[in-house]
Parts: structure tokens; sequence; C-alpha cells
């Protein structure tokens, strides 16, 4: 992402950027509310060159309908800006979070065996679709992927061929999280699901990129994932939960039995 800054404070907000990518952070988390923050700037604030209390706490302010969440969020964000100014000998007020609330704890959703046998039954109850000829392949096993490997559903989505071993059973994770690489060992079941799955999608698409590869030759999007997520849930005729409302991403958590129960879902 390069993201092009404005404001007086935009050679600042640069080198911030440029600073963190060095030790390893990626810049989706905080790059949206400095682009917002920008703009605020532009258009409340264009003579600032200095970061004010004042100016913090306008920005601080609650809009109508907005969530105590995002406020807080935003708030983060510009404290990370606030304490790199200070860093590099430039005046700056870091606000302290107390002022805008407390942040509510954030609790996973942790998936029942009956859940998970559910959705990854229906998973495989996906129907075929002439405009998506693999879908009904990609769904169950990309699922099960998550499941079973604990990947960042961004990282199963980007997965290249040339990152999974399928002889060895490894999964080579390049550029994750603070661009940190690893290797994660796929379990012999889930392996097996993967050779077939790859076998069966060779046969049209023999050199492709992507182990899951779209129509276009391209990653399935993020919303394309979430819409059969949800999809999934609505085939197991599952529409209430206990506690939160689950994610994809709840996939990475514990699950007591994770192990002895994952071979029945594959």
């Amino acid at each position: 992402m390069n993201p092009s800054f404005e404001s007086r404070f935009a050679g600042q907000m640069q080198d911030m950027i440029q600073f963190k990518k060095s030790l390893g952070y990626a810049d989706n988390s905080y790059v949206g509310y400095l682009l917002n923050f920008d703009r605020f700037c532009m258009e409340n604030y264009p003579d600032a060159s200095v970061l004010t209390k004042e100016i913090v706490m306008d920005w601080g302010r609650k809009k109508q309908n907005q969530k105590p969440e995002s406020v807080i969020r935003k708030i983060i964000a510009l404290r990370e800006f606030a304490r790199y100014l200070n860093s590099v000998g430039d005046n700056a007020y870091v606000a302290p979070l107390e002022m805008f609330g407390r942040r509510k704890p954030f609790v996973p959703y942790i998936y029942t065996d009956e859940e998970l046998t559910a959705f990854f039954r229906a998973s495989d109850r996906i129907p075929e679709d002439k405009r998506s000829p693999y879908r009904h392949l990609v769904v169950p096993v990309m699922f099960r992927l998550l499941y079973c490997c604990g990947l960042r559903p961004s990282e199963a989505r980007h997965l290249h061929c040339s990152e999974f071993d399928l002889d060895a059973g490894i999964l080579h994770i390049k550029e994750t999280k603070r661009h940190k690489d690893r290797t994660v060992p796929v379990a012999p079941g889930m392996l097996e699901l993967c050779r077939k799955y790859h076998s069966l999608t060779n046969l049209a698409y023999k050199d492709r990129e992507y182990f899951f590869k779209n129509p276009n030759g391209d990653i399935y999007p993020e919303n394309w994932l979430q819409r059969h997520f949800w999809r999934c849930w609505k085939i197991a005729g599952i529409t209430s939960f206990h506690g939160s409302t689950p994610r994809i991403y709840d996939f990475r958590y514990p699950n007591l039995n994770k192990i002895q129960t994952f071979f029945k879902y594959a």
C-alpha cells in the first residue's frame, strides 16, 4: 500500500510507516486511520504542523452512531504516530486511552464439536457452479486447512502452490504477520485431502500459481470466503450461537479435541 498524504504531517507519517515496516510491522492496521486523520487535518487544521491536544481531542470526538471501540482504535493509531514524533524530537500530544473509555476484552468464539461437525459436513454439500467450476472442492478443503493448520484466512487465500510441499506435508507460509516466515506441518488426513484436491484441480489448472485459484486465475477475495462461511452455517441449519458471533479467524483458536476430532471432519 502506498498511501498519499497531503497535510503538513505527510512527511512525518511516511517516515513513521517506513520505520514501522523496517521493524517488521504490517501497515494495514493503522494506515487507514492515518489517511483519515490526514484528511481531517486538511479540512480542519490545514496549517497545523504540531500535533496538539486540541487536534487530538477534536479527532477523537465520537461521531453520531460511532461505536466506542471504533473511537479507541483510531486513537490508538494516532497515539502511535504521536509516540513516533516524540521519539524523533518533535513535540506531540499522546492522548491517554482512559479519556476515551476502555476496550472490551476480546473473547474468541470457541466452536463445539457439534458445530464443527455440522459446519464441515455442510461445506461438503456446497453445490457445483458453472461460473466457478471448482467451488465445491475449494470450500471444504480451504476451511479444513484453516482449521487443521491454524492458518489466518489471508494466508490460506494467498497460498502459492510452490509453498505447499505435498510430498513432505509442509506448508511454507511467507511474509506472514510482522513479515515473518514460518513452516506448518500438515496432518496426514488433511494432507491426503489436499493431494486429492490438487490432482483434481490440476486437470484444468495445471500451471496455476495459487493453491486455491479462482476462475480468473487470482486469489479468492475476502468477501467470497466470508460469504461461503455463512453459507455453510445456513446449510448446516445453525442460525444461533453461544457467546459471541463466530468468525473464520476463530478456527485458529484452541479446541480441546482438535487433533482427535479432525479426522471425522476430513
